[in-house]
């Protein structure tokens, strides 16, 4: 065979080769291209349902106590949402009694884990020309009652606490209807009082209230 021939045969199969070559060079590089680009778009991010529950779900705000005292129908210690404000510690205790002076309570405050609200009692105003720091005197004793009859007061005038009615309790300093009412419901569900000291467990009644009255009143 002469020379010429065998070279171009050799020269086809080269080009034949190359040619081969450079497709599958390029099929590699279209297909990795595409498999690329797919999985690229093809990825989702799935979120569990403990991760989907902590993002549209709002957390639960958590609970504080709030201590109820004073002019409220019942006082004690009452849970509430962290977002409270003073008016929904009122609600909590019953609402404010008779004698309460909202006037100097703030409703609108914001509260706080462990606040005490207390709700004072509305105080007369004094006469124009009175002398506002004077004291309310006590009345005076009522009377001895009729024979047989149990006195609400001794004879050194002091007023039984586990007899008096609401009339002879309202002549005691600082004390007005509302706590006049709370010493007598208290005597008739937990029973006479001991001593004047346990005046101390009635509602509405204070340190400063019961140092007021102690040497005007005993519990006989």
């Amino acid at each position: 065979m002469p020379a010429s021939k065998t070279g171009s045969k050799a020269n086809l199969a080269l080009n034949v080769a190359l040619a081969v070559g450079v497709a599958a060079a390029l099929a590699g590089g279209i297909a990795l291209l595409f498999a690329d680009s797919r999985s690229a778009d093809d990825v989702v991010i799935i979120a569990t349902p403990e991760r989907a529950l902590s993002v549209s779900e709002t957390p639960t705000p958590s609970a504080i106590a709030v201590y109820v005292t004073g002019e409220v129908e019942n006082p004690g210690v009452y849970d509430l949402p962290s977002d409270s404000r003073a008016r929904d510690a009122l609600d909590a205790a019953g609402g404010a009694s008779p004698d309460a002076d909202l006037e100097r309570v703030n409703l609108a405050k914001r509260l706080s884990d462990g606040e005490h609200i207390r709700v004072p009692e509305r105080v007369a105003s004094p006469a124009p020309g009175a002398d506002a720091a004077t004291p309310r005197q006590p009345r005076p004793a009522p009377p001895p009652p009729a024979e047989n009859a149990q006195a609400p007061a001794d004879y050194a005038g002091k007023i039984d606490v586990n007899a008096a009615d609401a009339a002879a309790l309202e002549s005691l300093p600082g004390i007005g209807p509302s706590r006049a009412r709370a010493i007598i419901e208290h005597r008739q569900a937990n029973g006479p009082f001991a001593s004047v000291d346990d005046l101390i467990e009635v509602r509405g009644i204070g340190e400063g209230i019961l140092e007021s009255i102690r040497d005007l009143v005993e519990a006989r």
